[in-house]
């Protein structure tokens, strides 16, 4: 009798049966045997809702895979585990120990060198679910060489992926100044770096979907007209009111100063086609960079809903 006869199925069959296997029994079949890479590499369905997330956390390295609702951590540890399960990967067998969470399953894996083991896991998974890394994440403070490491890999063996988050709590103007030269390589980014420098400044680009910034003291107008995306946050400690109060106290023409800005009369209208719709702009001040490329803010008041419209579009075309 065959040991394995799941393996002498037909090909339609396969592929029903495998869709009933949970992400950890599929992950954790992968490493039994080759020839169980290769049948799950060839038969399992649904690849497109996998995401391979990378994370730099304070106490470990993890590869995280999500599909759906259910989620995997992988993480890598330098730190001896004491169990008897082993892992597969490539020619290597790794001590691994798992544990339960509310959230998903959590594999700990000893690697010697955990960045390492970090690029052995992460291409490991890459290559059996056909996924490129979904999210880059630094969730904890890191130093130059840490932040140069992962991204230099992980920009070499991709063009871009769909998230950089880096929530890095206190950090140096160094690293910070690195983490915003490489910005543009996610689509959507999330960026938290606390006690800069008073003298920093970041020169970057971001064209992209979705654009976050915490804090930022140091943002200027050059910054913004360097952003193209549709989703843009920028948090600051400033209320609103107090934003509106200092407004108050000063004329256009002391606030432009030293600026090219045109003034727009509440009767100039125009409209700027949003990705679901069309916005718009009345009156406002124009402000053009040298290469021609003009952005429009505008302040409306609301009085009757109690509200109060801040806006910034940068337009595509570029005046001559």
């Amino acid at each position: 009798m065959d040991r394995f006869p799941l393996f002498r199925l037909p090909s339609v069959a396969v592929s029903e049966v495998m869709k009933k296997f949970h992400l950890f029994d599929l992950t954790i079949l992968s490493m039994c045997s080759k020839k169980t890479q290769k049948w799950i590499k060839a038969f399992h369905p649904y690849r497109d809702d996998f995401e391979v997330g990378v994370w730099l956390c304070r106490d470990f390295n993890s590869v995280t895979i999500t599909k759906q609702n259910k989620y995997l951590d992988y993480r890598i540890t330098s730190n001896p585990i004491h169990t008897s399960h082993s892992a597969k990967f490539d020619n290597s067998v790794v001590p691994m120990s798992i544990e339960t969470h509310e959230r998903g399953y959590q594999m700990n894996l000893y690697f010697e060198d955990e960045f390492d083991g970090l690029k052995v896991v992460t291409e490991y998974f890459c290559w059996l679910f056909k996924k490129d890394i979904y999210s880059l994440n630094y969730n904890t403070s890191i130093d130059l060489d840490q932040a140069e490491n992962v991204m230099d890999w992980v920009s070499k063996r991709q063009k871009r992926f769909h998230s950089l988050f880096a929530d890095c709590g206190i950090t140096s103007d160094d690293v910070a100044e690195y983490l915003f030269s490489k910005v543009n390589i996610g689509e959507d980014a999330y960026i938290s770096l606390e006690e800069l420098s008073e003298t920093f400044e970041a020169d970057f680009e971001f064209e992209g979907d979705s654009f976050t910034l915490y804090p930022c003291p140091w943002l200027t107008i050059e910054n913004l007209l360097n952003i193209n995306c549709l989703e843009l946050f920028i948090k600051s400690d400033l209320k609103f009111k107090d934003i509106r109060i200092h407004m108050n106290r000063l004329q256009p023409n002391i606030l432009f100063s030293g600026i090219p800005v045109v003034p727009r009369t509440i009767d100039v209208e125009r409209v700027y086609k949003n990705y679901d719709e069309l916005v718009t702009m009345r009156g406002g001040f124009d402000i053009k960079r040298n290469d021609g490329k003009t952005a429009t803010i505008a302040y409306y008041e609301e009085d009757e809903i109690n509200e109060y419209d801040f806006r910034m579009i940068v337009w595509e075309f570029q005046e001559q």
